[in-house]
């Protein structure tokens, strides 16, 4: 990520309330972690309810498709959070270490931008939350990422 470092930063008692909360999920105090969007049509059919939504149903993706990927993540150490302000069904994998945050009743918005900026990866099928570890310079891997055309703002 080059010599940049993000110019925005969490207060210290920001960073207390987000550490306070992988603590109590962590196995180790120094566990990393990652973050896992994947998009579905959930969250615009809510937003959009009155308009035809599916010109984009293209960039939806399921979930079940990223069991694998989570349940190798966990058995390398790695916490995985699943994101999702709203989801179209649960994510399905019984794992240590890999918690479906977007249903699980663990979700916050605070909590949204304080895993997506800390996590040591953000996996993601391309969303809007994931100008959030861009911001603070993450690494992401975008994945199902089309059209290939737009791909210069996130390079």
């Amino acid at each position: 990520m080059g010599l940049n470092f993000p110019h925005i930063k969490f207060s210290n008692s920001e960073t207390k309330q987000g550490e306070d909360f992988l603590n109590s999920v962590r196995t180790t105090p120094s566990q990393k972690f990652v973050c896992l969007a994947v998009r579905d049509s959930s969250y615009k059919r809510d937003q959009f309810e009155n308009r035809d939504i599916h010109h984009d149903d293209y960039r939806n993706n399921d979930i079940s498709n990223f069991h694998n990927v989570a349940e190798r993540l966990a058995s390398d150490g790695f916490l995985v959070f699943r994101m999702g302000a709203k989801v179209e069904r649960p994510f399905g994998v019984d794992a240590s270490g890999v918690f479906d945050y977007a249903s699980n009743g663990m979700r916050t918005d605070f909590l949204d931008v304080y895993l997506s900026a800390n996590c040591e990866i953000f996996i993601s099928t391309v969303l809007g939350i994931d100008s959030i570890p861009e911001i603070f310079r993450v690494p992401r891997v975008l994945t199902n990422y089309i059209p290939i055309a737009n791909f210069g703002k996130y390079g």
